[in-house]
């Protein structure tokens, strides 16, 4: 059995909270994303698609960059290098962790 082929699967059947069906409409591109804090490099070639009904959390050890990647997504942040794609948001965002 192959746990993360599996913890996959049961991720992609969660439906959101007004029971929509998931669809390839992204509301969240980030390709190649990358920040360094001096020579401590943070994030690199991160790469993440998060869709209409999807669930996603970013998991990882203290220090390892969730707070970097989601303040980067949010425009509170600007990266070194890669893209995030919000289609349609403008304007400003917050972040609660």
């Amino acid at each position: 059995m192959n746990t993360t082929q599996d913890t996959h699967s049961q991720a992609r059947n969660v439906s959101s909270t007004k029971n929509e069906p998931f669809t390839t409409e992204e509301l969240v591109s980030v390709s190649g994303l990358a920040k360094a804090f001096g020579s401590h490099r943070v994030l690199h070639d991160i790469n993440l698609d998060a869709h209409r009904g999807e669930m996603v959390a970013l998991l990882g050890a203290n220090g390892c960059g969730k707070s970097t990647a989601l303040r980067i997504v949010a425009g509170l942040e600007t990266a070194d290098q890669g893209e995030v794609a919000v289609p349609g948001f403008t304007g400003t965002a917050m972040i609660f962790q």
